[in-house]
C-alpha cells in the first residue's frame, strides 16, 4: 500500500491561483507522479470549482462563521472533514498551511481520534502574525487569527521552513524547538534557456505582491547603485497592493 498524504488548505491551483495554492499543487503533482496518493481537503471554497479528483471542497457554515468567526469555523470545519477522512481511509501524514491558523482546531482537539497518531505538520508560507508585525501595523481584527496561527505552530509535530534562514526566525520567533522543524523547499519547475537579444533599454520587472513582507522595500533602496550605471535600464512594478 502506497503513503497517502493529505494537503488541507484554503488555496490550491488552478482553483485558486499562485500563493501557497501554487506550492501545494506543486508538491501534489509531483508525490502523485513518483507513486504517492494525495488527498487535498480544500477548506471555505464552496464557491471554486476544483476539478481535480484528488479534491475534496470543505464548505464553512455561514451560522458557524457568524458565532466563532471566519478563521475558527473555517479551523473546525477543517478537523471535521479531516476526522472524516481518516475514519475511513488510512492517512500517512497530514500537512496543513500556516495562515489563518487552519491546522489549530484539529491539532488541540485530536486526542481520542485517530488523528491522535497520524503525524501533521504546518507549513510555514508567511501568517499573517508574522506579516503584521513585518509592516508594523496593529490590526484588531486579526487579533484571533494571530492566536489561531501561533497555536497551529505550537502544536503541529513538524514546521516545515521553505528555507534555512527561515528555519531560523520560526525557531526565535515561536519558540519551536530545532528538532521539530524540517527546511523542505518548495517545488520550482525547470525553464529552458532562451536565446535573446539584449535591449538597448532594459527593462527589471518586479511582479508579485507590492509589500514590505515580500521585500519590495529592500529592492527599492539596493537598486540605485545599478541605475545609476544603467541610466537607460527602468524598474518596473507589477502586482497588487498587499496590505
Amino acid at each position: 500500500m502506497s503513503d497517502h498524504i493529505v494537503f488541507v488548505t484554503t488555496e490550491f491551483e488552478p482553483a485558486t491561483p499562485g500563493g501557497a495554492g501554487a506550492v501545494v499543487a506543486g508538491i501534489a503533482e509531483r508525490l502523485t507522479a513518483s507513486g504517492v496518493r494525495v488527498s487535498v481537503l480544500l477548506v471555505e471554497a464552496g464557491r471554486v470549482d476544483a476539478d481535480d479528483d484528488r479534491v475534496v471542497v470543505v464548505p464553512v457554515d455561514a451560522d458557524s462563521i457568524s458565532t466563532d468567526g471566519r478563521p475558527l469555523a473555517a479551523s473546525k470545519a477543517a478537523f471535521r472533514a479531516l476526522a472524516e477522512l481518516v475514519d475511513s481511509d488510512a492517512v500517512t501524514a497530514v500537512e496543513f498551511q500556516d495562515f489563518d491558523g487552519l491546522g489549530f482546531w484539529t491539532l488541540t482537539h485530536r486526542p481520542g481520534t485517530l488523528l491522535a497518531s497520524t503525524p501533521i505538520g504546518v507549513r510555514y508560507h508567511l501568517p499573517a502574525d508574522h506579516i503584521l508585525d513585518a509592516i508594523g501595523v496593529s490590526r484588531p481584527d486579526f487579533a484571533l487569527t494571530r492566536v489561531l496561527e501561533r497555536g497551529a505552530l505550537a502544536a503541529a509535530d513538524f514546521v516545515i521552513s521553505q528555507t534555512e534562514s527561515m528555519r531560523v526566525t520560526i525557531e526565535e520567533r515561536y519558540d519551536v524547538p530545532a528538532e521539530r522543524i524540517v527546511v523542505g523547499s518548495p517545488p520550482v519547475p525547470s525553464i529552458d534557456v532562451v536565446n535573446r537579444d539584449p535591449s538597448p533599454t532594459p527593462k527589471f520587472a518586479v511582479i508579485g505582491r507590492l509589500s514590505e513582507q515580500k521585500g519590495v522595500h529592500d529592492l527599492v533602496s539596493g537598486i540605485g547603485p545599478l541605475l545609476r550605471d544603467h541610466p537607460e535600464m527602468t524598474v518596473e512594478f507589477v502586482g497588487s497592493d498587499g496590505w
